[in-house]
Parts: structure tokens; C-alpha cells; sequence
């Protein structure tokens, strides 16, 4: 067992020191420079969004988000898959936007095979899908965001965003 310290460290066998950070992250500190997460505890939480004009394929491709990730535990492959750090539920909200006013969906796909599907809607010249649904995972599994049409995502990160967050 650790105890941690009124100020944050706690030094153990006179080689390893341990503090909580303001995201409850333990950390461990190995050779005094450089820091090691060995066990997370606290909010699970990614965000990012997507400006690239993606070309999809119905179905296949999965929706990257690479830009303006927030990725507290680094469960996030910096472009299209989440993973579970551990057991849990997590809310889900994802978003993609369409060069044209077809309506398609948006689904979750879990370990490459789908899971649930979102809403689509036409406003204009675009079409703007999203889905928001709180899934159950397992240690491990991953999921991906797909569209069910073939076509080219906008190009505004606004329209094109995701963020996943453990519920409690």
C-alpha cells in the first residue's frame, strides 16, 4: 500500500516517489527525470475533431479525428480508434459533416464489427450525421466511427468531432 504524503511524494525504499497529480493520475518516478504513469485512476476522457476532407467508403473507412486531441490516458490512437483502459461504460458522442445533402449514417464499430447506428440529417448543400449512445466495454476492446455512405467529409472541424468519456 502507498500513502501518499501532505505534499504529494512519497518515497519508497529510498528509490521510487510517487505523487498525485490534478487529474489523479498515480505516477511513478523512476530516475528522477523522467516520469512513468504505472496506475490511472480519475477521469477517462477523449476529445478531437477533424478538418482533413476525408474520402470514405461506405461502411470501411473509419472517420479520422486528428486535430485538437485531448487524450488523458492515452487511449486514443491519435486518428480513429479508442481503446478501453479498463472495464466500464462510456458515453460516446461523435459528429461528421458531408460534401452533399444525402442522408447516411454514423455507426460505432466495435472490435471492426458494427455495434450501433447514429441519425442523419440533411441541412442545405451538407449532411450532418451524429450519434450519441453510452456503450459498455471491456478491457481492451476498441471502437471506430464509420459513415455509411461513399463520400467527402467537410472540411470544417466543427462539424467533425468526437469525444468519449467514461461515465460513473
Amino acid at each position: 500500500m502507498v500513502t501518499i504524503d501532505g505534499d504529494g511524494t512519497e518515497t519508497i525504499n529510498g528509490a521510487l516517489s510517487y505523487a498525485m497529480t490534478s487529474t489523479n493520475y498515480l505516477l511513478v518516478e523512476d530516475d528522477g527525470v523522467n516520469w512513468t504513469i504505472i496506475d490511472r485512476e480519475g477521469l477517462i476522457y477523449v476529445s478531437a475533431d477533424s478538418d482533413a476532407g476525408q474520402s470514405v467508403t461506405a461502411n470501411v473507412t473509419d472517420l479520422i479525428y486528428e486535430d485538437n486531441i485531448v487524450d488523458l490516458f492515452g487511449t486514443w490512437t491519435g486518428t480513429d480508434t479508442f481503446t478501453a483502459p479498463r472495464k466500464g461504460v462510456y458515453g460516446i458522442v461523435a459528429a461528421t459533416a458531408m460534401d452533399d445533402a444525402s442522408r447516411n449514417s454514423i455507426s460505432i464499430y466495435l472490435d471492426t464489427v458494427f455495434n450501433k447506428f447514429g441519425v442523419g440529417s440533411a441541412l442545405g448543400t451538407a449532411a450532418i450525421t451524429s450519434i450519441i449512445y453510452p456503450l459498455e466495454m471491456d478491457v481492451g476492446e476498441s471502437i471506430t466511427i464509420r459513415y455509411s455512405g461513399t463520400k467527402t467529409r467537410d472540411t470544417f472541424e466543427g462539424k467533425n468531432y468526437i469525444a468519449i468519456r467514461e461515465m460513473e
